[in-house]
């Protein structure tokens, strides 16, 4: 699923050797799983970086700074036209914080509330940061409904970790190899299910597939390659989902899919 990670600007103004092992870490996790990091600009983490008085070692900041120009950044946003009129709660900007600082914050929470839909935008932070009593980062304009981004503390959960956790679960379902039922109720067949594990593996497919905002879709879809078959997953609870096949006509295949597949 593509999703979008804004690094909390103050991390990279009180850096120290674990956290910046965390934060290289999470920055290869988003590297590796073609995710997009938010930043107002191109340079903003670059710069703060080569401004910071710690004292980690050069070849962990070498290895910082590539791993951040190699990330897909996001477009910049008109912080003049939006800054003004987001707030967000918890308030993530702090009167002890110099003014860049601050305003560095507020275009990022701005990027945050502006993102196109289609992508989840999530807030990667320290947990010293978090306050107690939230469970995520609301931005809002105009006193509209806020808009709920979650979050992450890297030094106590690994991004890694934190994305497997994530990852849907194959059961099974009423679907076997041979479609079943009757004419008037029909049962498809799902031809992966004979083996869960790449039942599994198209589960997971199916969710890196998926650019729904919703976190957890109601269905899924991907191609089976070995099969060679649309597939949908439906939603049974919790993070639990079944398969079964689909025609490649089938209206309810995303347009997306057919280009990628080129079905």
């Amino acid at each position: 699923m593509k999703r979008v990670y804004a690094i909390d600007v103050p991390m990279m103004t009180m850096l120290d050797v674990s956290n910046a092992s965390a934060l290289l870490d999470s920055l290869q996790t988003i590297q590796e799983s073609s995710g997009e990091l938010l930043l107002a600009n191109d340079d903003a983490l670059c710069i703060l970086l080569l401004d910071d008085d710690s004292t980690i070692d050069g070849m962990l900041m070498d290895s910082l700074l590539r791993a951040i120009t190699n990330i897909s950044i996001s477009t910049r946003y008109d912080h003049t036209v939006y800054s003004p009129y987001i707030t967000h709660q918890p308030c993530m900007q702090d009167p002890s914080f110099p003014q860049p600082i601050n305003e560095a914050i507020g275009i990022q929470m701005c990027a945050l509330h502006v993102l196109e839909s289609g992508r989840k935008a999530m807030m990667l932070l320290r947990s010293p940061r978090w306050p107690a009593g939230y469970d995520e980062l609301n931005t809002s304009k105009d006193k509209k409904p806020p808009v709920p981004h979650p979050v992450l503390t890297v030094d106590k959960t690994s991004l890694g970790d934190w994305l497997k956790s994530c990852l849907p679960q194959y059961v099974l379902g009423r679907h076997g190899k041979k479609q079943r039922g009757s004419v008037m109720r029909p049962i498809s067949k799902f031809s992966a299910g004979g083996n869960p594990v790449y039942a599994q593996e198209l589960l997971e497919q199916a969710y890196s597939d998926s650019i729904e905002d919703n976190e957890y879709p109601k269905y899924l879809y991907t191609y089976d390659m070995k099969n060679e078959c649309f597939v949908q997953y439906r939603f049974d609870r919790n993070k639990q989902y079944h398969g079964m096949d689909i025609d490649d006509d089938d209206p309810r295949i995303p347009d997306y899919l057919h280009k990628k597949y080129h079905r």
